[in-house]
């Protein structure tokens, strides 16, 4: 009996790690440069940038032809606590963003923020998806920044770059 338990724990493990590398790649092949999962720490003075590749193709775009998508994965490294909201600057009027959550309850869709504070060494996370309408020629459709700033002091905790690249402008 404890060795069919181990052996179905195996196959279990097993099972789930195929599958969470299966869909990682399917992901990259079907949806190079337009959708991440992207992990940063705040309080932080740089970070890495988010550059989207957007009009590249393949077979999800047949189906979703205008839409892009980021899930930002935000772990406090602070010794303090943060009721942290986010913004996205410099928006242009053709850029609709939908914002969600899938993984952390207490995330407020309307005020784009947590509703609770995130304590030291937490993670919270956020799924943007942009719908782009009438791109046209632009070389780059955004250059922005994702905003994670406390909603009780103002204050930025971090402020990660956002540029969307239109391939089909001849922008790589």
């Amino acid at each position: 009996m404890e060795k069919k338990k181990a052996a179905a724990l195996i196959l279990l493990a097993i099972l789930g790690f195929s599958i969470a590398v299966g869909l990682s790649a399917y992901h990259r092949a079907v949806r190079p440069g337009e959708s991440f999962h992207l992990f940063y720490q705040f309080p932080a003075k740089k970070a890495r940038p988010i550059v989207f590749q957007y009009g590249g193709g393949g077979f999800a775009k047949l189906l979703d032809p205008n839409t892009l998508e980021v899930t930002i994965a935000l772990t406090n490294r602070d010794r303090k606590p943060h009721m942290v909201g986010f913004e996205l600057e410099n928006l242009p009027p053709n850029i609709h963003v939908h914002w969600s959550n899938f993984y952390t309850k207490g995330f407020d869709e309307e005020a784009k923020a947590y509703l609770q504070p995130v304590p030291p060494k937490a993670r919270v996370s956020v799924h943007l998806t942009f719908f782009l309408e009438d791109v046209g020629g632009k070389p780059v459709v955004y250059s922005g920044y994702f905003k994670v700033y406390d909603r009780a002091t103002g204050e930025t905790l971090l402020k990660i770059p956002i540029k969307i690249l239109n391939v089909k402008a001849g922008v790589r």
